[in-house]
């Protein structure tokens, strides 16, 4: 099927394959122009649809975004669809048509959604009767805005009349399945890490912890311990000045300090899991003040977070610290990172060109005497703030790439040695930039230090600023908890990449993305997700969700089973789930299933749980949109798992290589990388290149917005062509290996000439951050 011709330049509504069938049934209405550049098919395989503008001004100035259609002529419609961006805040709308051409009121109400559930990242549908419009205005409350971009961000906004013979039918059950008696090991890592389930900075009594904290079977928690580090009262060697007095951590003064500061370790304790303890900031005679702030607003003049004067006895403290707390409460501390955000202003305010040398310097000399002091701790840095491993840019000058050589690529060059793992702070990130960003320190650090750097967030969520919204209820559920849901799932999925990742915040705090309200301390829904989480523990095991908008993951603890599903989409879906591996004695027996969905008549979401019936080793349920859920169950026997499901990483020669441009005859020299495997290369079952791209247009923060670059990717000689987008990773099957295989990438001269999808953007700057070959293979898996 060709594409449709378009009637303004560079716009048009590609339809091809699987939506073709659907596309038949639409009536094209008359072509729009006034308000906005639009196009209309000629064919009638589609009709009109538009990429809306808006002021530019943010709703905390302009509360109301509307988006506006307008036909050239009187239209009959019985469709609206419009699509907004992934991430984009959920709120209350209404649409309205104007049915007069000489009149400017809108007087039909057609659609009215109170319902907070709105999709981000789908298209969402509603019909109406047919109706002879004019002009057609989707009305919303946009509730905060980020970085100067309101919110919801609407990328199309459309209008058809729809064929009722020619509707496509209902959407067939999916098809799941769990091996059971098998297990997945991804890069030799076959047990789910229980330190991917933390929230930083346990609050409230004993009674509280056992009542809300300990059922949520965490792992790590962070624990902030700047009061530790910078009010307890140390004081300096009167006979080496400069220096602290090392006999104050063996005085009654310690215990005293210590007994009125512990609490939060004590929570932590109470919860059982172990602590991740931040070291930042120094007594005030241990700060330097040979420079001038960088701080802003009331962070001008403050100096609590200058840097020491001494990187050496800062450790020297630091070390003593922690041992001395250690002491005290039985070795809680298990993981300790330096500082906090160095790359924020207000965290380290040393100038900017300062900022990452002095950082590293720090780590450099601080993390031995932590390490003699505390024999099998493990260290982690840098701790930026922002995106993780590439950070926001903020306040650097450049971009991704500049932000990677000061301080991610920096951090592992001169600290990694040193380092046990990465930590960062993961704000305003989706599964996919996350996915990306890990496997490029992956290849990065297996490149440089020959071993595996895994990444720990000691905070992270979707949230960057407060949740100001209408209905509280569509921060707490549709946009913080769904979507932090899919990327802490999604995070599972690379236990030799990421082994933490820590909520932030454990009360509401500053917004609505807190565990818990503040002051009464009542659950919030994300809240509820850890809890449906509590028994996700133990070996993983294969799994496939049957669809790329639903997430899975599996493990086997002992003689029980957990399965975790992630609806994804904006609607209903049945699931026909298959337990292989069942024992026969179970397959008529029952799993017990928990349903955390939203309930749009009482505004709630809601936790329940109930026996359903295993049928011939299957089961049968529904998924209410965006609904997530947990099937527990009893393997019937404890016995070892009798094969091995493997995921073999191997990673390419280089990172961060910049794509070259296409040049004034369209063409460009390819980009070319080298991946080497060993000689039992051959064994495997599967085979998939890995791909991850950096560099395309993308919203602030870098979340992923529908915008392709077109690359052709050649795999030993054999092409293919691809849409890349931004800060993801395209997965290409290859059948022709080599032990040493040649990946050649390049710009697709073309596609970008042609450009036959509004989608597709000729980016000045391209980025392969990271290139892999995985490998699959199944062995039985010995009995010893």
């Amino acid at each position: 099927m060709k594409p449709v011709k378009t009637i303004l330049p560079g716009l048009f509504f590609f339809c091809v394959g699987p939506l073709s069938g659907f596309c038949a049934g639409i009536q094209s209405p008359a072509e729009f122009h006034q308000d906005f550049p639009a196009s209309s098919a000629a064919d009638g395989n589609i009709d009109t649809w538009a990429r809306p503008r808006t002021s530019g001004r943010t709703p905390a100035d302009d509360p109301r975004v509307d988006y506006v259609l307008t036909f050239d002529q009187p239209t009959t419609i019985n469709r609206i669809r419009f699509f907004q961006h992934p991430h984009a805040f959920a709120t209350a709308y209404r649409i309205v048509g104007r049915t007069r051409a000489d009149s400017a009121v809108f007087d039909r109400v057609l659609v009215t959604v109170d319902d907070p559930r709105t999709p981000a990242g789908e298209w969402v549908e509603h019909r109406v009767p047919d109706t002879g419009l004019v002009a057609l205005k989707l009305e919303t409350e946009a509730g905060f805005a980020e970085r100067d971009i309101p919110y919801p961000a609407i990328a199309e906004f459309q209008a058809d009349r729809i064929d009722p013979e020619n509707v496509k039918d209902a959407e067939p059950a999916l098809s799941a399945s769990v091996a059971l008696d098998e297990v997945l090991a991804i890069n030799g890592v076959s047990r789910i890490h229980d330190t991917m389930f933390s929230v930083c900075n346990i609050t409230g009594g004993k009674e509280f912890v056992r009542k809300y904290i300990e059922p949520l079977n965490l792992g790590v928690i962070p624990v902030w311990t700047e009061d530790f580090m910078s009010t307890l009262p140390v004081p300096e060697d009167p006979l080496a000045p400069g220096k602290f007095d090392r006999q104050f951590f063996e005085s009654e003064a310690f215990g005293r300090a210590f007994a009125g500061k512990r609490s939060g370790l004590d929570s932590v304790g109470e919860a059982g899991a172990f602590a991740n303890m931040s070291l930042v900031k120094a007594p005030a005679w241990m700060r330097r003040n040979d420079f001038r702030s960088t701080g802003t607003g009331r962070f001008k003049t403050e100096t609590r977070f200058f840097p020491p004067m001494d990187p050496a006895e800062w450790g020297e403290l630091a070390g003593h610290t922690l041992k001395a707390i250690n002491d005290h409460t039985g070795g809680l501390v298990k993981w300790a990172y330096i500082w906090n955000e160095p790359n924020a202003e207000r965290y380290l305010p040393v100038p900017w060109r300062e900022k990452s040398r002095t950082y590293m310097e720090l780590f450099k000399a601080a993390v031995p005497p932590i390490k003699r002091l505390n024999p099998g701790i493990k260290v982690g840095g840098p701790v930026i703030t922002g995106g993780g491993v590439l950070g926001w840019s903020r306040g650097e000058k450049g971009d991704e790439a500049s932000f990677w050589d000061s301080w991610s690529k920096r951090f592992i060059d001169e600290c990694g040695a040193l380092a046990d793992h990465f930590d960062a702070h993961y704000y305003g990130v989706d599964p996919d930039c996350l996915k990306a960003e890990a496997n490029l320190l992956a290849n990065y650090a297996h490149n440089t230090l020959g071993r595996p750097f895994p990444i720990a967030g000691s905070e992270s969520n979707v949230i960057l600023r407060v949740a100001k919204q209408v209905d509280p209820v569509a921060g707490r559920w549709r946009y913080v908890t769904v979507n932090y849901a899919d990327m802490l799932l999604s995070a599972l999925d690379l236990p030799d990449r990421i082994e933490s990742l820590s909520y932030f915040y454990i009360t509401d705090w500053k917004g609505f993305f807190g565990l818990f309200t503040d002051g009464d301390l009542e659950p919030n829904p994300v809240y509820r997700f850890y809890y449906l989480l509590r028994h996700l523990r133990g070996e993983r095991l294969p799994g496939e969700s049957g669809s790329d908008r639903v997430n899975l993951v599996a493990a086997r603890n002992g003689g029980r089973f957990n399965i975790v599903m992630q609806n994804k989409r904006g609607s209903r879906q049945t699931v026909n789930l298959t337990l292989a591996g069942l024992p026969v004695s179970n397959h008529n027996g029952t799993v017990d299933l928990e349903r955390l969905e939203y309930d749009p008549a009482t505004r709630m979401v809601a936790l329940t749980g109930t026996p359903v019936p295993v049928d011939n080793g299957r089961v049968h349920f529904r998924m209410e949109p965006y609904g997530m859920y947990s099937i527990t169950g009893d393997t019937g026997s404890a016995l070892p798992a009798k094969a091995v499901r493997s995921r073999k990483d191997y990673y390419g020669d280089s990172v961060f290589q910049e794509l070259p441009a296409v040049d004034v005859t369209g063409d460009a020299p390819p980009l070319v990388l080298k991946v080497s495997l060993p000689d039992r290369f051959r064994q495997a079952e599967k085979s998939i290149l890995k791909l991850s791209v950096g560099g395309i247009p993308y919203a602030r923060p870098r979340r992923i917005v529908d915008r392709r670059v077109p690359l052709v990717v050649r795999i030993n000689g054999q092409s293919h062509r691809v849409l890349a987008t931004n800060y993801n990773e395209i997965e290409l099957p290859v059948n022709l290996l080599k032990a040493d295989n040649t990946i050649e990438v390049s710009r697709d001269p073309e596609a970008i000439r042609v450009k036959d999808d509004p989608r597709i953007v000729s980016s000045e700057k391209i980025w392969i951050l990271s290139v892999s070959l995985e490998l699959r293979t199944e062995e039985e898996k010995s009995s010893g």
